[in-house]
């Protein structure tokens, strides 16, 4: 069997190449072999035909990447020949995979994929770290229907090498076909973690986003993936985003999207704040569900201002309202940085900071409103009170963060509750320190020197 063709010399570009140049090249070779230009002409057609191919692997950045490191792995540096092939049983055993690796693409090509699903196996058996035939493979399960098989395969490649944006993308695909959307979300969501320019991933999450009636999500996501397939020079991709962005519009505008009403949601809200969480942000804009957060911090302030500052002061040395408010909203922005730096760190932010300030605005409602409508309990119970108190809000208000980190910013379990631990260690010693370095001593002065200045003028 003849070796494949080296698809640069076919475009007839150099492997240090950009993706202009090569865009270019295969739009003039194109054009002279084209079979509409070339009637009649089976070597024209052929040749065009080659042209396509090596334009398909080249033409796309990751498929180019994988078909540098299967050149590499061809055709390896005399460094790593002197580590691994020490013998001409190790050169001959090498040589059969690669072969066979081959063999397995060029089937997979002709769509012979139960042959080529047999030969990437044989290709694994002879090299079991061979991290290319276990994409081929997982690639060929895929398109025959085997998703438990693309997900073993998955797993496979991320134990051999973490970092392999393809491997989370063929994960979110299968698992989306098994139905389990919201792991589908995980697994697209690294991918763009490692490769924030992976269209293909930002198009099949925007479907699941969709699957889940999370709308905005889904608007957000093909949106940004027409726009990387056009940079890409895919007119099909393009086409494929925005007829789904148009379908999605008009899904969503006559779909059962929860609709804000107002002082409903708002008491929803509050009485199943993890159940409504979700419903309700979605049906608002970015800049309302912005508003609302800041409309819920701001009311959760104030009324835990109001508590510490009237109705406590016998269990609490405050010397002013400036300090409660100043606090509070110090807790509300830690809690804001916290979840949206939670969100870039794993991958999965969506946009912007909307929901971010949405989610810690809910969070902070229970503090608020624990501070100020139960006064009573701390006047029959005292501190034992206090104590339960405290303990039950930051129970509830972690509750509605983590709920939040799981369904806005479609965080793993684990991720959320690292990230929620976070916010609360870091909010509670922001608070305290900034409350005992700076509030309780230099604005207290401050203000004491002011008010007597005012009352002396």
């Amino acid at each position: 069997m003849t070796d494949s063709p080296d698809y640069y010399q076919v475009l007839g570009v150099a492997r240090t190449a950009t993706q202009g140049t090569i865009k270019q090249a295969f739009r003039q070779l194109a054009r002279r072999y084209h079979p509409d230009l070339n009637p009649h002409n089976p070597k024209a057609e052929a040749a065009f035909k080659l042209i396509q191919q090596a334009y398909d692997v080249l033409g796309d950045r990751r498929e180019r990447q994988l078909y540098d490191r299967l050149q590499t792995f061809s055709n390896p540096s005399p460094a790593w020949r002197s580590e691994t092939m020490d013998s001409s049983q190790d050169r001959t055993a090498l040589a059969d995979c690669q072969r066979i690796y081959s063999l397995g693409i060029q089937l997979a090509s002709q769509r012979k994929y139960q042959l080529a699903n047999q030969r990437f196996t044989q290709a694994i058996e002879l090299k079991p770290t061979f991290v290319e035939a276990y994409m081929g493979r997982c690639q060929v399960r895929y398109v025959l229907g085997d998703d438990r098989g693309v997900l073993e395969d998955c797993n496979q490649i991320l134990q051999l090498q973490a970092k392999v944006p393809q491997a989370h993308y063929y994960q979110g695909r299968a698992r989306h076909r098994l139905n389990s959307v919201e792991h589908a979300i995980q697994s697209y969501s690294k991918a763009i973690h490692l490769d924030e320019n992976y269209a293909a991933a930002y198009f099949y999450r925007g479907l699941a986003q969709a699957d889940l009636q999370a709308y905005p999500a889904a608007l957000s996501d093909l949106t940004l993936a027409s726009q990387l397939y056009r940079s890409m020079g895919n007119q099909q991709g393009v086409e494929r985003a925005e007829s789904q962005l148009k379908r999605l519009r008009q899904q969503s505008s006559t779909s059962p999207i929860p609709e804000f009403k107002g002082w409903r949601s708002l008491v929803g809200l509050l009485i199943n704040p993890t159940g409504m969480l979700q419903p309700v942000f979605d049906s608002l804009s970015s800049p309302q569900a912005t508003q609302l957060g800041l409309g819920m911090g701001a009311l959760a302030i104030l009324a835990f201002s109001v508590g510490l500052n009237v109705l406590w002061p016998p269990f609490l040395q405050l010397t002013n309202p400036w300090q409660s408010l100043f606090l509070g909203g110090l807790a509300f922005l830690v809690l804001v940085v916290v979840s949206g730096l939670g969100s870039i760190l794993f991958g999965n932010r969506g946009g912007n900071w909307s929901g971010d300030i949405y989610l810690s605005g809910l969070t902070l409602m229970p503090i608020g409103l624990g501070f100020l409508l139960a006064s009573p309990m701390i006047q029959v119970f005292g501190q034992r009170g206090l104590g339960s108190l405290v303990l039950m809000i930051c129970a509830l208000s972690t509750l509605i963060f983590y709920s939040g980190l799981t369904q806005l910013n479609r965080l793993t379990e684990p991720q959320a509750t690292g990230t929620a631990l976070v916010a609360l260690l870091l909010g509670s010693w922001a608070t305290e320190t900034v409350y005992r370095l700076l509030i309780a001593e230099s604005i207290s002065r401050f203000m004491t020197r002011l008010m007597t200045l005012a009352g002396g003028g």
